[in-house]
């Protein structure tokens, strides 16, 4: 949050005129703000610091980051699944490339997993296209997201690609 003294440089300093909207001579508070016409959200943090406080959310930072650890390693004990890169941050992307089907199958097969996972287990990681290839993305920001989670969802990612084998 910022606070003027002299208003009249908030309207000419920091205005960011919207294209959608008519010029008019009234002051549009949508066009005056980081956000937009959104609220703002500092209440939001105030109350979530006063709660959890600096420490609990290094605590729950640092968990993050073990978790999404753990997944890494978890994808680099399996020869049919690819790590994207290693991670700056608690993101892991991985994708299936199951070497008995297909290399333009891949997609379809990381598709049945993201599916698979879903419905089997109520895990769901996202599927984005990255460079013409589709890839599982675990975003670990739960707090109720546990190791043995982790290690259960990579055994019925064993399972499914026991499963296609067999299919194959």
């Amino acid at each position: 949050m910022t606070l003027f003294k002299n208003r009249e440089i908030l309207e000419t300093d920091f205005r960011i005129s919207a294209p959608y909207m008519n010029e008019t001579d009234f002051i549009n508070l949508g066009e005056l703000g980081v956000q937009g016409t959104r609220h703002a959200d500092i209440l939001k943090l105030y109350l979530s610091l006063q709660h959890v406080g600096t420490k609990g959310y290094n605590q729950l930072i640092n968990k993050s980051f073990a978790l999404n650890e753990e997944c890494i390693e978890q994808v680099k004990q399996r020869p049919f699944l690819e790590l994207y890169c290693e991670p700056d941050t608690n993101i892991c992307c991985f994708r299936g490339i199951p070497h008995d089907i297909e290399k333009d199958q891949w997609d379809n097969w990381n598709l049945e997993l993201q599916q698979f996972l879903l419905k089997e287990e109520n895990i769901f990681l996202s599927l984005p296209e990255w460079k013409g290839n589709r890839w599982l993305r675990a975003v670990f920001l739960n707090p109720f997201i546990t190791g043995s989670l982790i290690k259960q969802m990579f055994r019925k990612i064993d399972q499914f690609y026991d499963q296609y084998k067999q299919i194959v």
